[in-house]
């Protein structure tokens, strides 16, 4: 074949075209996934169809820019590339992926080992995204509650609302710390000076905000001025569009969380069949009384059962009223109580009326407990008093302890 022939046959055939990316890890489970969940430290793995650098090659802590194939568009999560094998390239973050990303691959040309610069080719189009900031109540703490009770309340225990419904919601009372925990790293004045705190009047609510009594990148402790107003329910909010640390993508819609001001003064217990020998309940009071022993007279003469009885009240503890009457066996009862606003709870919040339907049964001693709650598990209490308490641990379990 003439010379100048076959020259001109090798003017006529393309350059080399690049390497092609086979795969990308982690991926879609299904041909109509577009976007991949990221977590934790998840690292991004790329196969490609051929070594891109030579065998041994090593860079130490960095690799050359001009031989990393993509980067992250969208996002700017500090971390390392290598290359794990001669055609295999892996990203892995220096901290755990931040909450509210929405980010692609973006691939770019390549050097190879003989110094051509290769086109990166890629078919696979999926993105990956990371789950948007969630948050809790990790604790309140409220130093005047549980001086009036002696260390016996708790910031989560269910209240009896005026149309006879419990809810299971968080009380902080006017001197509370509450302790919010968060799924993700948190900048704390990134995300402290963005949250909002509105009341049931959709008042703002002004607070301060440091860290945790245990140091955490995922915890905010906050002061919010509080009202004395009963049961007036309060949102925290994440607002969307902000962001909540550096590396963090902007978050998409408002998050929120509620809790309840100071619970009103209501005894919390429900209407179900008890058991009863001794004839004496035992009452949680969430903020004991005002004025202790002092109340009981006024106390008597708001409360009464139908059909009637004689009864007499007690105050053994700051958080505890016991009644003692004749119950009979099998008998229901209907306790009331009157509103009363003299008689007042350690927070001056009144009596509020309430009616409480109770069935006895021929068994020994009770505390009236919410149902499926631990609300009498009392670490104070004197195990020389002679009633019997029930503790229902869990909604299928229920310890008797027998304090004689």
């Amino acid at each position: 074949m003439n010379f100048f022939l076959i020259l001109s046959l090798l003017t006529l055939i393309p350059p080399l075209l690049g390497i092609k990316v086979s795969s990308i890890l982690p991926g879609p489970t299904s041909v109509s996934q577009t976007q991949v969940l990221l977590s934790g430290r998840d690292a991004i793995t790329v196969v490609l169809d051929r070594p891109a650098i030579s065998l041994g090659e090593d860079w130490g802590s960095s690799l050359p820019v001009d031989i990393i194939p993509f980067v992250l568009l969208g996002a700017d999560v500090p971390g390392k590339i290598r290359y794990v094998t001669t055609s295999i390239v892996r990203f892995d973050p220096d901290v755990d992926w931040p909450n509210d990303l929405n980010f692609a691959l973006e691939f770019k040309p390549i050097v190879s080992p003989s110094g051509e610069t290769l086109e990166v080719n890629t078919g696979l189009t999926w993105g990956f995204y990371t789950s948007t900031i969630q948050f809790q109540i990790n604790s309140i703490v409220s130093p005047k509650a549980s001086e009036l009770t002696n260390n016996t309340w708790s910031y989560y225990l269910p209240q009896l609302m005026a149309d006879g419904n419990f809810e299971y919601m968080y009380e902080a009372p006017p001197d509370s710390t509450i302790e919010l925990g968060f799924s993700n790293d948190i900048d704390l004045d990134m995300g402290g000076s963005a949250l909002i705190i509105f009341n049931s009047q959709s008042n703002i609510v002004n607070f301060t905000y440091g860290p945790c009594v245990t140091v955490s990148s995922r915890c905010m402790s906050i002061v919010p001025a509080l009202s004395n107003d009963a049961d007036n329910i309060h949102s925290i909010i994440i607002p969307r569009g902000i962001q909540t640390s550096q590396y963090s993508g902007l978050v998409e819609n408002n998050v929120e969380l509620n809790f309840s001001g100071l619970f009103g003064f209501r005894f919390p217990f429900v209407s179900y069949s008890t058991n009863i020998n001794d004839g004496k309940l035992a009452l949680y009071l969430r903020h004991g009384l005002k004025n202790g022993v002092a109340d009981l007279s006024a106390l008597s003469s708001v409360i009464s059962f139908t059909p009637s009885l004689a009864f007499e009240l007690d105050l053994p503890y700051s958080w505890m009223l016991t009644i003692k009457a004749d119950f009979q066996p099998a008998t229901s009862y209907v306790l009331s109580i009157a509103d009363n606003s003299v008689i007042i709870d350690g927070f001056d919040l009144p009596l509020l009326p309430y009616d409480y339907s109770l069935t006895m049964q021929d068994e020994e001693n009770l505390v009236l407990t919410p149902t499926g709650t631990d609300i009498l598990i009392f670490e104070n209490y004197d195990p020389s008093t002679p009633w019997s308490i029930f503790l229902e641990i869990f909604p299928l379990v229920v310890v008797q302890l027998q304090c004689k």
